[in-house]
């Protein structure tokens, strides 16, 4: 028999009460003006964010047209404060009526109003722009079989899902026809995309006007305004969830209400990768004809990104599959893992994690070493699935401990060492192994990099989880007094070198200083700072920049 156990931790607050949603934060003059603000587009971080400003004298053509639409800029700064919006350049703003539609999860690429072809506009519809070191690309046209055909009328939008391959659209197929619906196209292999489809009448009604959808990154759940029955008044924004693996079944609407939604206009609704925070469009209380709003989503409105992890427990010598086994996957909190436990009995699972959490997982089966290993999914992104082998090991017999010495072999961040005849073993006061998933054989001066010590943006203090992870070097260094330690930090490229450098070495010092205080010898520990110099991930995006900010170490042994 398999046993999976999930452990999930509730906030204290959420399960004794439920805190009343905040009304909508108008974005202020940074961003707003006496003229309208319309569709933003914010990034999956929520730190950029393009939006349409209709009628603003600094717009390209608004000399020949009063209500000429252009896109603007804003992103936010260290404290997480938007700074003063501006003008996007060419090719973004090049005619009457601009739009930035879409932006990729590494904000690399957008999507923009206009079909254009060798740098001139060709007609309706909508191009590729990405970001250069020079600034954005000129626009290449999304290739869309019978979109010029089926949308007629003058007003139209998209959206796209977070991972590139799956589109929703708004239009009319009447020319001067007020009732727009809302269709949906997908990739073809060959990178151009299928005619649109009418989603069901269980999303579009046949006498009210559906513009504006927004598929969140759960690709799950699609917002979209609409002026339908039931409603608040005037436009309101709704939200409904796919039901099938088909993309034409979705559940009944419901209005996003009074919080947001009022008897005046509201449209253009937006939302973090994270589903919580939301941006829209309204007129209501707005400076200008309207404004841009921020909200936190109640959990009823939230679209939460999930990971789908599939796991399987394997032997490490011979790769079977365990028989008997149990594994617990529980939330930290700090550095504690507590909470209500869920039983599952199968040889293999697929279990779905939130966003926003780290995990520890945990895996216990007769005759075999307990395993663990981390999940960090603090950092928000799209849904995804991802597969683990745990590998388990045969117990040691406990008199093979007591003839251990430093002429080992290191493994990765588990802690777990090689003895000359091959054998994994533990030092004595170790009471884990962590994960041994696709484990090398380490030998002296090779580089480890531990789970979990990571840092937030410009500080160098320990996060609680870890301390774990430093315990196990501190273990290691008191059962084998051969073992020297260099401890390298790294940071992102925001700031100067000479701070980025500086806040490096504090980072190592910081580690060193925990394991001195846990009786390390400091003779046995150097430290070294490297700044922004050696990034292992992109630093355009904030999962790639909190994966550079870390602390590597090398192992050594002093003959």
């Amino acid at each position: 028999m398999f046993r999976i156990i999930f452990s999930t931790i509730l906030g204290l607050g959420a399960s004794l009460m439920s805190v009343a949603q905040q009304n909508p934060e108008n974005l202020g003059p940074i961003v707003n003006t006496n003229f309208a603000e319309l569709r933003p587009t914010v990034s999956a971080d929520g730190n950029k964010m393009f939006f349409v400003v209709e009628g603003n004298p600094s717009n390209l053509n608004y000399k020949k047209d009063k209500k000429a639409q252009d896109v603007w800029y804003t992103e936010k700064d260290a404290s997480g404060n938007w700074k003063q919006a501006t003008p996007c350049q060419s090719p973004i703003n090049e005619q009457k009526n601009n739009g930035v539609f879409w932006m990729s999860a590494n904000n690399d690429t957008i999507l923009i109003r206009g079909a254009y072809e060798n740098g001139k506009l060709a007609g309706k519809g909508f191009s590729y722009s990405t970001r250069t070191a020079s600034g954005w690309s000129a626009p290449t046209r999304l290739v869309m079989e019978g979109y010029s055909a089926l949308a007629m009328d003058q007003f139209s939008g998209l959206t796209m899902n977070i991972d590139g391959n799956v589109m929703f659209l708004y239009f009319s197929e009447e020319k001067n026809n007020p009732i727009n619906n809302i269709y949906i196209s997908k990739r073809n292999a060959d990178g151009s995309w299928a005619k649109p489809t009418k989603l069901s009448n269980q999303v579009n009604t046949d006498d009210y006007d559906e513009i504006a959808p927004f598929l969140a990154a759960d690709n799950q759940t699609l917002y979209f305004s609409s002026n339908r029955p039931g409603g608040v008044g005037d436009y309101d924004i709704w939200m409904t969830k796919r039901t099938d693996d088909t993309w034409t079944k979705w559940s009944e609407p419901q209005n996003m209400g009074e919080k947001i939604n009022s008897a005046m206009w509201e449209g253009y609704f937006a939302l973090e990768a994270n589903g919580k925070n939301a941006y829209f469009a309204s007129s209501n209380k707005a400076e200008g004809k309207t404004d841009l709003f921020k909200i936190a989503l109640e959990p009823w409105q939230q679209a939460v990104p999930y990971v789908d992890l599939n796991v399987a427990l394997l032997t490490s010598k011979t790769q079977d599959t365990l028989s008997e086994a149990t594994v617990t996957i529980a939330q930290f909190e700090g550095a504690d893992t507590t909470g209500k436990m869920l039983e599952v009995k199968n040889k293999q699972f697929t279990t779905k994690l939130e966003y926003g959490k780290k995990y520890l997982v945990k895996s216990v089966a007769d005759a075999y070493k307990e395993t663990y290993d981390t999940l960090d999914l603090s950092m928000n992104g799209q849904s995804k699935t991802i597969s683990k082998l745990l590998l388990m090991n045969e117990k040691i017999d406990s008199a093979k401990l007591a003839l251990l010495d430093s002429n080992l072999k290191f493994t990765d961040s588990s802690m777990v060492f090689q003895d000359d005849e091959g054998n994994l073993v533990l030092p004595p006061s170790i009471k884990d192994s962590g994960s041994i998933e696709n484990m090398n054989k380490l030998v002296k001066g090779d580089t480890v990099s531990i789970n979990n010590i990571l840092f937030d943006f410009a500080k160098s203090e320990l996060r609680p989880e870890a301390i774990r992870e430093l315990n196990k070097i501190k273990e290691m260094m008191k059962a084998f007094p051969k073992l020297e330690l260099d401890i390298s930090a790294f940071t992102d490229d925001i700031g100067s070198e000479a701070d980025n450098l500086k806040l490096s070495v504090s980072r190592a010092e910081t580690a060193k200083k925990y394991l001195v205080e846990q009786g390390v010898d400091p003779e046995k520990i150097k430290v070294n700072g490297y700044g922004e110099s050696k990034p292992i991930d992109t630093n355009a995006t904030e999962i790639g920049r909190q994966k550079n900010r870390r602390v590597v170490f090398k192992l050594n042994k002093n003959q």
